[in-house]
């Protein structure tokens, strides 16, 4: 079955009401800091970027080359809601384990850490947790990945 195009837009739409709701509770739009691990494309970069933006996300964007730490930092400094680190397969593991350990040193632990590996997972959920960040594969959507953060922060206040 094939979805129109009207039917993606009331699906953008009740994610652009979450992130409005989001905004009424929080004072500001959800904001997340994208970051790319060394081995993976741009192009995913740019396209989940771009659909956060499109979906009412402020989005900051992280030098292609950054530590672990450095990254925490610039997470911080621009209070962010979010940090999204897109990972290459076998960088899965290390990256969730290091920024876990960065985020434990650095971060307030409001700051939801994300990893979306461009595999899939070896489970059937939608995705695993590693000590402080949640893991995706390659399966989620940025739909499903936006609503997800969305859903995480309401369930709070």
């Amino acid at each position: 079955m094939t979805t129109s195009k009207t039917d993606n837009d009331h699906r953008d739409s009740a994610l652009k009401l979450l992130v409005d709701e989001f905004a009424k509770l929080e004072g500001r739009r959800p904001r997340i800091l994208v970051a790319l691990s060394k081995n993976t494309p741009n192009n995913q970069f740019n396209e989940i970027s771009s659909s956060l933006a499109d979906l009412g996300f402020d989005v900051d964007l992280a030098p292609r080359f950054i530590s672990f730490e450095s990254l925490s930092r610039q997470a911080m400094e621009n209070d962010v809601h979010t940090l999204l680190i897109l990972a290459d397969k076998s960088e899965v593991n290390e990256s969730g384990d290091a920024i876990s350990k960065e985020l434990k040193k650095h971060l307030p632990s409001d700051i939801l850490s994300i990893i979306k590996s461009n595999s899939t997972l070896n489970s059937d959920k939608q995705f695993v947790s590693i000590d402080q960040s949640m893991i995706f594969g390659s399966r989620t959507s940025t739909k499903k990945l936006a609503k997800h953060i969305l859903h995480t922060f309401l369930e709070k206040h």
